[in-house]
């Protein structure tokens, strides 16, 4: 499982999009995994004492008799067990793998229309990184990493920053509102830890610092250590990724065999050009 560090990268650059062009990212990576609370019927029934995977017992007959409800006792028993991580069906997951099977034909990354939220982040940022580095710890910058795994798929990671040999932050931009519920809640967001696990898995180091940023009000920051359910997770669903782009890549170089490509014009730079 080699690693691959490109110290130099400036993130956002056609060079970075290079590196990343039709791998699976942490960025991304949230959108091919799903979480959900185990079965009921994977544990023991404290009511009836039905076994995993065996139906709930009527208590109220004289002769044991099985029902199609499940006793809440057992529902709340299985609520208290860790979550269960499923490789995602859905058609978000199906447009990502998509779109990385697109960027490997082809070798280019399409570019995102930036948002509001997404160019405050970018600005936000370095301002977020000098705050930390004041308050707790210098950061060192670079561009990208990726790792390579048995089965032949990588997974890239972009850092926020990198602190000592040990650790990493990740960098979130936030509306006050938010922020203050992030405060209240003291946790991190869950829909942050499929990357913040990713960018641990990746990189191999043993600690990730959630950083929530809002000008004008305290940085919030949470330490997250690995988590190996996770980190499964994350992994089935790389490799599944990658057996579907390779069968969608496959299938269109026979479909496409000996029609030549047409040539990409970037309209857009032509029109910035022009006015």
């Amino acid at each position: 499982m080699t690693l691959q560090v490109f110290t130099e990268l400036e993130q956002g650059t056609e060079e970075w999009l290079a590196a990343r062009c039709g791998i699976v990212t942490a960025s991304v990576v949230g959108q091919l995994i799903t979480k959900g609370a185990p079965d009921a019927l994977s544990v023991d029934c404290p009511k009836c004492q039905a076994l995993p995977a065996e139906a709930c017992i009527s208590t109220a007959r004289k002769v044991p008799t099985p029902i199609k409800t499940i006793h809440i006792e057992r529902t709340d028993a299985a609520s208290n067990l860790p979550p269960v991580f499923k490789v995602a069906d859905t058609d978000t997951a199906r447009a990502l793998l998509m779109t990385l099977a697109a960027e490997r034909i082809t070798g280019y990354v399409e570019p995102i229309q930036p948002s509001r939220d997404m160019q405050r982040g970018t600005l936000d940022e370095p301002f977020a990184r000098d705050v930390y580095s004041e308050q707790h710890e210098p950061v060192d910058v670079i561009g990208f990493m990726v790792r390579d795994y048995p089965g032949g798929f990588k997974i890239g990671y972009s850092p926020d920053g990198l602190i000592s040999d040990a650790g990493l932050i990740e960098i979130k931009s936030r509306n006050q509102k938010i922020q203050l519920k992030t405060v209240l809640d003291d946790a991190v967001p869950a829909g942050n830890m499929a990357q913040i696990q990713c960018g641990l898995l990746v990189s191999g180091r043993r600690w990730l610092d959630y950083v929530s940023y809002c000008g004008g009000m305290p940085l919030y920051v949470k330490r997250v250590r690995p988590d190996q359910a996770w980190f499964d997770a994350i992994l089935e669903a790389a490799a599944y990724a990658e057996d579907a782009i390779r069968g969608m890549v496959a299938t269109y170089t026979a479909a496409t065999e000996g029609k030549p490509a047409t040539e990409r014009i970037d309209h857009f730079a032509e029109l910035e050009i022009t006015f």
